[in-house]
């Protein structure tokens, strides 16, 4: 019975500390997401509501969370408020450009994560990382896009705010083709509807904490990222179970035309280590015969020195044995009262002396 309950107790602890560590990570994702959520209300101001239902759907449009869209969102936001752009400029020109990131990140193989950073440090007027997105953007190039548009810029003498604009004009220009890739992928390959799942189940997380989330809206798009994956790997485990079979039988045919040559092989060396082994016997017996009696004879000359090191070992252990007995004491003892007969002896003895 004491078994059961250990086992039991051992469970509970266990399932426990699984609930513990997952309400842990939802408060830590919680906590997060509602950090950027304060964020976008203080960078978007009337359009929070709109960047915060982009970041909803970033799951399926880009494969990010809520909370990771929003937290580059407010920063590229930011940036093109500091470099002159009015709210709203800022608002449509963080979403297309993120979108398009996603879009190119999908194509390039890169991390979805860099491909954000790339267009943030862009909002900013630092277009070394654009080249992770395929699009080579300096002054020099920005410049002469500008001129072939006949546009009125000149980068020396332009604003931020002009800078900004212009540079983004360019990149989605040059990136338009590739435009809605990333949902295109997303929903037709494995990996991208993993990617899916992943980024819904953030957000799903994420809204756990949030008493003001959308848990329906979660909650469905956690499904139909689910779906988008099984939709994907059911083709894939098909083409695996029909290719089993051929490829079993050659593995098989292969392995059976392999088969008489190993066991050949296999016999040939056996027997020739036996030969090897018989050839040398007629020569290690001697050898052996010869060692033994080699040894016989060292013991039998020196038994009468292996008998006397044994008595002497006896006799330390016995002599070791004895001196760790305790001596006997006598405690409290009395002297013995004088017998009458004892008493007339000794006065004898006195009367004798005088």
């Amino acid at each position: 019975m004491v078994p059961s309950i250990s086992v039991a107790a051992r469970a509970a602890s266990a399932e426990l500390s699984a609930l513990n560590a997952t309400a842990g990570f939802s408060r830590s994702s919680a906590v997060v997401n509602a950090r950027n959520l304060g964020g976008s209300e203080a960078v978007f101001q009337g359009y929070a509501d709109h960047m915060q239902k982009i970041g909803e759907d970033a799951y399926k449009n880009m494969g990010v969370s809520q909370s990771q869209y929003l937290a580059t969102a407010n920063k590229m936001g930011a940036l093109f408020q500091g470099s002159g752009l009015d709210v709203q400029r800022s608002a449509e020109l963080s979403e297309k450009a993120m979108q398009r990131a996603a879009d190119m990140a999908s194509v390039m193989g890169i991390d979805m994560q860099v491909a954000l950073d790339s267009v943030a440090g862009a909002a900013k007027g630092n277009f070394t990382m654009m080249d992770n997105l395929g699009v080579a953007m300096n002054a020099t190039s920005i410049q002469a896009y500008a001129a072939s548009k006949g546009l009125d810029f000149v980068w020396a003498s332009a604003s931020q705010a002009d800078k900004a604009e212009v540079a983004m004009q360019m990149f989605f220009e040059n990136t338009e083709q590739y435009a809605g890739n990333f949902a295109r992928e997303s929903t037709q390959t494995v990996t991208g509807s993993l990617g899916l799942l992943q980024a819904a189940l953030g957000s799903f997380t994420a809204g756990l904490g949030n008493a003001g989330a959308d848990m329906t809206n979660l909650t469905q798009n956690l499904v139909d990222a689910f779906g988008a994956v099984v939709a994907n790997i059911v083709p894939v485990l098909e083409n695996i179970v029909a290719a089993l079979p051929p490829a079993l039988d050659a593995i098989l045919t292969a392995v059976g035309d392999l088969l008489p040559l190993l066991l050949e092989t296999v016999t040939s060396l056996f027997t020739q280590v036996l030969e090897t082994i018989l050839s040398l016997l007629p020569s290690l017996i001697p050898a052996a015969v010869s060692a033994i009696m080699t040894i016989t004879g060292a013991l039998i000359d020196n038994l009468p020195l292996l008998v006397a090191a044994a008595v002497v070992c006896h006799a330390l252990q016995t002599s070791q044995r004895s001196s760790r007995e305790p001596i006997p004491v006598v405690r409290n003892a009395k002297p013995r009262s004088a017998t009458p007969l004892s008493r007339s002896t000794d006065r004898g003895r006195s009367e004798s002396v005088r």
